[in-house]
């Protein structure tokens, strides 16, 4: 038993050694992204096993999403408009996913945030107007 603040990648390998005896071949290990590094996907693999998590995003990972092309994207759910692709590698497979709707969640509340900090500084250069003002006043 692991205290519950061991990192996740120090503390899978030593849960799945725990585990992975009593588990079948082809047995599929769903894990976050916390424990996702090459020695536990390796470790997964040697005991021919598969695996499901969330990825860590690289830099090449960004472009795919910034170039998300719903063009070439399969219409996953047409309700809620979420397209998906699926890139295939030699040894991983990659599902990246667009919403319509998050996408339309994310930036209204991006807008709000800008807003908000729009309206601070216009309070911060009153107040200081309103100083300098009362400054000249008193001399």
């Amino acid at each position: 038993m692991n205290k519950g603040n061991v990192l996740d990648l120090e503390h899978f390998s030593d849960t799945f050694n725990q585990v992975k005896s009593r588990l079948k071949k082809g047995s599929l290990i769903v894990f976050d992204k916390g424990a996702n590094t090459k020695d536990n996907l390796n470790l997964i693999l040697d005991a021919k096993m598969d695996y499901l998590t969330s990825m860590k995003l690289n830099s090449s990972d960004d472009k795919i999403i910034e170039n998300f092309d719903l063009e070439r994207a399969e219409l996953i759910d047409s309700k809620k408009c979420i397209y998906g692709i699926k890139i295939v590698e030699l040894s991983t497979i990659k599902y990246f996913y667009f919403s319509e709707s998050l996408q339309k969640k994310q930036l209204e509340a991006k807008a709000r945030t800008a807003m908000r900090k729009l309206q601070e500084e216009k309070e911060v250069q009153k107040a200081v107007i309103t100083k300098k003002s009362s400054q000249k006043i008193q001399e």
